[in-house]
């Protein structure tokens, strides 16, 4: 069975994840032929402080960038 693993900051709304869930399982059913039913998806919403990058925190690097 399918199983995509969505990391993402977390900035998604419940409406988008729905949308975009929909359409990934369509494009997995369509390229694979598999039943819509086994294709699962997991989102990782994760937030600015659970992500560096740099060395840097993301909320920080924000925070940096807001100041300019």
């Amino acid at each position: 069975m399918p199983v995509i693993h969505i990391n993402h900051r977390d900035e998604l709304s419940k409406a988008q994840k729905r949308v975009l869930s929909k359409k990934l399982t369509e494009v997995f059913v369509d390229v694979l032929e598999k039943d819509p039913n086994l294709v699962e998806i997991f989102w990782h919403d994760i937030q600015d402080h659970n992500f560096a990058k740099g060395g840097m925190l993301l909320e920080d690097i924000l925070k940096k960038k807001r100041k300019r």
